[in-house]
């Protein structure tokens, strides 16, 4: 809900492998995107955002592969206050 709304740009909920379908679900129910994050056998964590650019930036914190364009168009845009829906839309142009 608060990444629905525009509260967060991230929430982030470490769950229960046997959860990980029906959290999924819901999630494109919501018509979020998502990022899995295996956190061990029994748990994984899972990313859920609104703007595609946050993909990169996510990835990024995880030390995943990311694109790095796309990344330094995310901070610019956040440095200078832009709303983070022209950014993703700049980016997804751009990058």
């Amino acid at each position: 809900m608060l990444v629905n709304t525009g509260v967060r740009l991230v929430a982030e909920q470490a769950i229960q492998n046997y959860c990980v379908s029906e959290c999924l679900g819901l999630i494109k129910k919501e018509g979020l995107q998502y990022i899995l994050n295996p956190r061990d056998e029994t748990h994984t964590a899972i990313y859920m955002f609104k703007y595609s650019c946050m993909k990169d930036v996510i990835n990024f914190t995880l030390g995943k592969p990311y694109n790095k364009k796309a990344l330094i168009h995310w901070i610019n845009g956040k440095m200078f206050g832009y709303p983070d829906e022209e950014i993703d839309e700049y980016i997804s142009k751009n990058s």
